[in-house]
């Protein structure tokens, strides 16, 4: 792809991720389309051979912020619909803990942002559980809106033998969540990458260190260092150029 080509990707993700776009599926679906990326079809094959389609999988996609996890699982969904598998897919973005405690005055912000931002209870409760531990029937892809900071009435979502969830989002393999994934990606994208993704996309400064970036590059570091992602991971994959993903490492399979 051509350099303007980049540009463009990079003004739609800004687009994408701000109150500037109204329907965010949309720009997605353009942004997917700019490119084939032959690499990362690749490896999503090597995922593919590990789902055996007999009971329901649970895909984990992480990352630090400005990784690429969002449109990552999309693509990965989407070639797992082209297989005919039963794929929902949802967002720890959809489980955001209400403003009053995600920015708690008892915690340094960037302690808050790693403890506070996201109501797991409410995650396991709704989707994980009910996928993973067949609790119940039907399980909830979309809880609560932060941007209404209010939560949202949706439809429950049916669960199948062969349902596979896609879940994206930051933290997912720290300690209240590693046990439920049965494959979780790592991608790895180092900050000085993802800060300038995030100063197009956010419009926050671009080096990592800046006091204003303080709560979120502190508190995605106490993320790796107390939860080894990483390690943890059952593949990680150099994201730090969209176009060319590499897969660093990958455990081998279990079954």
């Amino acid at each position: 792809m051509s350099k303007s080509a980049k540009i463009s990707e990079w003004s739609i993700i800004e687009l994408i991720e701000t109150h500037q776009c109204s329907s965010k599926i949309m720009l997605i679906n353009i942004l997917l389309g700019m490119a084939k990326h032959d690499s990362l079809v690749s490896i999503f094959e090597k995922l593919f051979e590990r789902i055996t389609g007999n009971t329901p999988t649970l895909i984990a996609i992480d990352g630090v912020d400005g990784a690429g996890k969002s449109i990552f699982a999309k693509r990965l969904a989407d070639y797992l619909r082209d297989k005919n598998l039963n794929v929902i897919h949802s967002s720890v973005d959809h489980f955001h803990n209400p403003k009053v405690i995600r920015h708690s005055p008892e915690m340094k912000t960037y302690q808050a942002y790693f403890e506070n931002s996201f109501d797991y209870s409410a995650l396991k409760t709704e989707l994980l559980n009910p996928i993973k531990l067949s609790s119940r029937e039907y399980c909830i892809l979309d809880y609560f809106d932060y941007k209404t900071d209010s939560k949202v009435s949706t439809d429950p979502v049916k669960i199948m033998p062969d349902t596979i969830l896609v879940f994206d989002g930051i933290f997912s393999n720290r300690d209240e969540l590693k046990d439920y994934w049965d494959i979780s990606i790592f991608l790895d994208v180092n900050f000085e990458e993802s800060y300038k993704r995030m100063s197009i996309r956010d419009g926050c400064p671009c080096n990592p260190k800046d006091k204003l970036n303080e709560r979120y590059y502190q508190g995605q570091r106490l993320y790796i260092e107390r939860c080894d992602p990483r390690g943890r991971a059952t593949m990680v994959i150099n994201n730090n150029d969209y176009e060319n993903p590499k897969i660093v490492e990958i455990k081998a399979d279990s079954n």
